[in-house]
């Protein structure tokens, strides 16, 4: 569960290392969102940020999570 260090949870494996400074940057400011006390946020970015990256280090950080898109 999640420990105020959503980085842990970021997802390796295969060609991805480690998140990009953009996501670690994302992260940190979703750490402080998150004991703030908040719990909802709601991330915006272009096509290729690593917004699905996020999601899933969210979903592991706290074991489920609602992932909403936009269609045309």
């Amino acid at each position: 569960m999640y420990n105020g260090k959503l980085s842990e949870f970021f997802p390796v494996g295969g060609h991805i290392t480690g998140p990009r400074a953009l996501q670690s940057a994302v992260m940190n400011e979703m750490d402080k969102v998150f004991t703030s006390g908040k719990k909802f946020i709601l991330v915006e970015g272009p096509v290729g940020c690593g917004k699905s990256a996020l999601a899933i280090a969210l979903a592991r950080a706290f074991g489920s999570s609602h992932i909403i898109t936009p269609r045309k």
